[in-house]
């Protein structure tokens, strides 16, 4: 697990230039509280020599968002205008002694806010107004294709660790993946990245591919004659194989069968049967970052500690609904999921 280094531990718990800066020159912000992180920057400048004399900084978010903005006042103060709006995320993480992958957000929503209170300084709107790509944590295609190229990235899980796109519902995970590609090629025409490095955007299933490797639309194989298989068996033509997790907004409900072996089970066996299927699901959630360990089980709640990419995210929620109805679906249990600190 990431150990945060002493810096970013003395400004999330002693920040500087916290609160709200009278008679600001100017003021920008980044982020909406509405999706987990929002960050507003004031700034006073000396109006002969351009000189940022002051800054302020109100943010609402994580523990690394503090300690990110709070060292983007301290670096910005002193600095022209001119130089203050060359300050990159970058900046922002080396002055902090380094940030984990799944945090680099912070200091990229630190570096939007000040983009735009200099904007505004300068009388200019800043206003992103290109092709919004992600509306979970809302994402214009501009914004986007500028941290790909500032920070080289070459993964979609990294847009993901500096920008929060495709952390929700993952609706927009192709698109960022053509933009991904598509920026990557510029950045190898123009000599600024490896083409070996490049992403490539997964190819599609060509119409053409011959029916023994086929898919139907849960993925299961199709054979030659239009049966697919389910569990190793056919099932007959054109029926989809069972899905792993209910779909169509159709929830996992207990089964008789499962509430009245439940009630048999004593407290130790309770525990037992809820961690080996909390064992089950948490590689999916290793996968993306996260992970899910059971605390405790009294009665039918099992009290769960969300850590990592899980911990903090502000998809937590839908995190939880999703383990619970796996469990449910799992163990056909009345059972009801809760997060502890």
């Amino acid at each position: 697990m990431w150990q945060c280094s002493d810096k970013v531990q003395d400004h999330f718990l002693n920040p500087r230039n916290v609160g709200v800066l009278e008679q600001a020159d100017a003021e920008g912000q980044a982020g909406t509280i509405a999706f987990g992180d929002a960050l507003k920057i004031a700034i006073k400048v000396d109006p002969d020599s351009g000189v940022i004399t002051d800054a302020r900084f109100k943010s609402f978010g994580c523990g690394v968002s503090i300690a990110a903005a709070s060292a983007l006042t301290e670096i910005v103060i002193g600095k022209t205008i001119d130089d203050a709006s060359a300050v990159s995320d970058a900046d922002i993480v080396d002055y902090l002694g380094g940030l984990p992958d799944d945090k680099m957000y912070c200091a990229v929503l630190g570096q939007e806010a000040l983009q735009t209170a200099i904007a505004h300084y300068r009388g200019q709107n800043g206003a992103d107004t290109s092709e919004t790509i992600c509306k979970c944590f809302p994402a214009r295609k501009a914004f986007l294709e500028r941290i790909i190229r500032a920070n080289k990235l070459t993964v979609p899980s990294q847009v993901t660790n500096y920008t929060k796109v495709s952390g929700g519902c993952q609706s927009c995970k192709k698109p960022i993946e053509a933009l991904l590609a598509e920026v990557n090629a510029a950045m190898v025409e123009e000599g600024v990245l490896a083409a070996a490095d490049a992403y490539q955007a997964p190819m599609k299933t060509p119409h053409f591919m011959p029916a023994k490797f086929q898919m139907n639309g849960n993925g299961a194989p199709v054979k030659p004659n239009g049966v697919t298989e389910a569990n190793g068996k056919s099932i007959g033509p054109g029926i989809a194989r069972p899905n792993a997790a209910p779909t169509g907004g159709q929830e996992a409900q207990p089964t008789p069968q499962g509430m009245a072996a439940f009630a048999k089970l004593n407290p130790q066996e309770r525990i037992e049967v809820v961690s080996k299927a909390i064992d089950e699901l948490r590689p999916h959630l290793k996968a993306d970052g996260g992970d899910c360990e059971l605390v405790e089980v009294k009665e039918n709640t099992a009290y769960v500690r969300l850590t990592g990419a899980c911990m903090g995210c502000q998809m937590a929620s839908v995190t939880l609904s999703g383990v619970q109805q796996r469990l449910i679906e799992k163990t056909g249990m009345p059972l009801r999921v809760v997060p502890v600190q």
